[in-house]
């Protein structure tokens, strides 16, 4: 079909189609008339997002505190997808969940500070989104008495595969861990 309702050369108009959504699109662009090209392609690459945070900034020995990861992907799907969560020495995990159901996840110790990693089988899709809580606590090296205090950065990523390529995000949350 053709679309001719914009073609008035006079006025500077031409034949083009605009198209516009607010979900992802595919596009088959074609030339029959000067050279029998066509290709298509979606200008939609994967675009993952991570947001961090917190119902406490400040722990005292033995607190608890819930760490919120809310993850999005406005473009492209991604699969081999992971959430990780580096944890500042002095706080220790304690749970992790994904939409309200318990979950477990790798953990690793790295000079006292323990990372975790979250695997996300089903990946992320386009225009998807995951909650993930992380319960941690902070510790205390005897009854009462917490070893370091200060401020923290606890950071966490996503990353996944589209294409033969990986892409990802970061984000990162500051603590006060004090002595009580």
């Amino acid at each position: 079909a053709t679309y001719q309702a914009l073609n008035q050369p006079l006025s500077g108009r031409r034949p083009y189609l605009r198209v516009e959504s607010d979900k992802p699109i595919a596009v088959l662009n074609t030339n029959f008339n000067d050279n029998w090209m066509a290709y298509a392609t979606s200008p939609l690459g994967p675009d993952p997002q991570l947001d961090v945070s917190t119902n406490a900034r400040r722990l005292g020995c033995g607190e608890r505190a819930t760490v919120t990861l809310e993850l999005r992907n406005d473009g492209a799907p991604l699969s081999q997808t992971a959430a990780t969560v580096a944890l500042p020495a002095g706080l220790s995990f304690i749970s992790a969940a994904r939409g309200g159901a318990l979950i477990n996840p790798a953990v690793t110790s790295v000079g006292g500070a323990e990372q975790l990693a979250i695997a996300l089988p089903q990946g992320l899709a386009t225009s998807s989104a995951e909650t993930l809580t992380v319960t941690v606590e902070r510790g205390c090296a005897s009854a009462g008495s917490c070893t370091a205090s200060g401020l923290f950065t606890l950071s966490a990523g996503v990353a996944g595969s589209h294409g033969g390529a990986r892409y990802a995000s970061q984000a990162s949350l500051g603590l006060e861990l004090g002595q009580s």
